[in-house]
């Protein structure tokens, strides 16, 4: 357990060094903001970044924020894109209408799901359209080798039920998992070869947190009891 103040948790990400989270939490009911902390203390320090809804840690220890993230309904929350130094620094403003982002394992360029009018679309980098959708899309995170994206397909707008899918530039989204009443949140496995991604079912049946390869096959990693969604690997 690396929480134990009672709130709201929103994204959690390592830094490269394996010893620190960034997430950004509401405790108390205030303000949401970014906080750091080390897997060895109970304690989290905050960053100095308010209402910020943290998507990522470079290899750089550059972080990644969406800034004043506005609840449109239906699961879609869209914000400013911008980045800050892990250390300290102010953020730095880089593109509105974001939903997700995450950096390419570099740390030299961003790739985002927008929503433009009206229209989701996946950037990467940032500027260059790969894919777009009159549905919704959301949980963008790069391949650790940088080749191709993981994403989550939802094809219907204000309903979260959907399918794992990974895309490379260039080529057409590529479904790897049947439909799940529920799916929420992913993160690739270091070596690349499956994303670990968190499900249900159905209303009675809870996945917990499940893999699923390239190829297509699917297992459970993590059961719980009630919803369990991963943050990162």
């Amino acid at each position: 357990q690396l929480t134990f103040r009672e709130g709201e948790i929103g994204n959690a990400r390592c830094a490269p060094d394996g010893q620190t989270v960034v997430y950004d939490a509401a405790w108390g009911g205030g303000q949401v903001e970014a906080y750091l902390t080390r897997l060895e203390s109970p304690e989290s320090s905050p960053l100095g970044v308010k209402n910020a809804s943290v998507q990522a840690v470079s290899s750089t220890t550059e972080v990644a924020v969406v800034l004043r993230p506005k609840d449109l309904g239906g699961f879609v929350w869209l914000g400013t894109l911008a980045r800050f130094p892990l250390v300290g620094g102010r953020p730095r403003e880089v593109v509105d209408s974001v939903y997700f982002a995450d950096w390419a394992p570099d740390g030299r360029s961003l790739a985002a799901i927008r929503i433009v009018g009206g229209i989701c679309q996946i950037e990467a980098p940032l500027g260059r359209v790969i894919h777009s959708t009159h549905a919704w899309m959301s949980h963008l995170r790069y391949s650790p080798d940088g080749s191709m994206l993981a994403f989550l397909e939802h094809p219907a707008t204000g309903n979260n039920a959907g399918h794992v899918c990974v895309i490379r530039p260039g080529e057409a989204p590529r479904r790897l998992t049947e439909r799940y009443e529920m799916v929420w949140r992913l993160a690739w496995r270091p070596d690349g070869k499956e994303i670990w991604f968190g499900a249900q079912e159905s209303d009675e049946a809870t996945v917990g947190v499940a893999g699923v390869s390239l190829d297509g096959v699917v297992r459970r990693v993590f059961s719980a009891p009630g919803w369990a969604a991963v943050e990162d690997v």
